[in-house]
């Protein structure tokens, strides 16, 4: 669904809020894609009769399980949540601009010139 939103939307960067949320999760599951029948597809069905048996594929990640919310660089990340995010971006066919790790302004992480 995030490969599609950023094809009909035009995105060219996504911003991953709150990703301290995930921070004391074991494992992590990222969709990366669907099958019907265990066929995998492309595109997201028009059909609701369709779009009723598709099965999500998932990737599993392991969790950092340490605190982010003091972290203010990119690389400051655990490497657990950089192979995360990095796969995100890469299911999802655009670059990071924006990652943040808690509620407040200075704890985003700003990774592409927005302006």
């Amino acid at each position: 669904m995030l490969r599609y939103s950023v094809r009909l939307n035009s995105l060219d960067s996504i911003a991953v809020t709150r990703l301290d949320v995930l921070d004391q999760m074991k494992k992590i599951k990222m969709c990366v894609g669907y099958k019907i029948d265990g066929m995998e597809i492309k595109q997201i069905p028009a059909s609701l009769k369709l779009l009723g048996k598709v099965e999500p594929v998932y990737e599993s990640f392991n969790g950092w399980m340490c605190d982010t919310t003091n972290c203010r660089k990119f690389e400051d990340l655990p490497e657990g949540a950089k192979k995360y995010l990095r796969r995100l971006s890469e299911v999802a066919g655009v670059e990071l601009g924006i990652v943040s790790v808690g509620p407040n302004r200075e704890q985003t992480i700003v990774l592409k010139d927005l302006i």
